[in-house]
């Protein structure tokens, strides 16, 4: 997090505060009504805190900038009116999107996307939620299908995300 601010050119001043601010907290875990000791954390934001969302957009600033749009060349042909998959993050939810006339097409840039955003998250120690994968399409077209997305998630298992008719965002 501290490495993230000052290749960002955030003043000093603020980067030892935010070392202090990451420093000095404290979890317990609570199951059933029952807590337990107060601990120390190592890593992470605390959560609930109105500073805990702009740490997490600085952290995560260079995979957004991952899916900036790329300009594009001139005459490149592009049949499918392709754009660039986008991505939106706010704090622990993202959301990958693009378009093209083919579902097909954007079920493999979504793919392909996907798993650049997974490598990025291990890479800055974070994972992503499997639970959480949903898929959905739009299209006036009623004989363009459903087609799913399948991942393997590196531990041996597949999964095949489906489409949904409705998706949970930011809940």
């Amino acid at each position: 997090m501290l490495s993230e601010l000052c290749c960002k050119h955030i003043p000093l001043a603020y980067v030892k505060w935010v070392a202090s601010f990451l420093a000095i907290h404290k979890a317990a875990i609570c199951i059933d009504g029952k807590c337990g000791a107060m601990e120390h954390m190592v890593n992470g934001i605390p959560q609930g805190s109105p500073i805990s969302p702009i740490l997490t957009a600085f952290y995560t600033a260079n995979l957004l900038e991952q899916f900036q749009p790329k300009q594009a060349g001139q005459g490149e042909p592009n049949p499918d009116k392709t754009t660039d998959v986008h991505l939106l993050i706010y704090v622990d939810d993202g959301k990958l999107y693009m378009s093209s006339k083919s579902l097909e097409t954007n079920v493999t840039h979504l793919k392909e996307a996907y798993n650049e955003a997974k490598k990025w998250l291990k890479a800055a120690g974070l994972s992503p939620d499997y639970a959480k994968r949903e898929l959905m399409h739009y299209t006036r077209r009623k004989n363009d299908g459903s087609p799913s997305i399948s991942f393997d998630d590196g531990d041996g298992t597949h999964q095949i995300v489906k489409t949904k008719s409705t998706v949970r965002w930011l809940g």
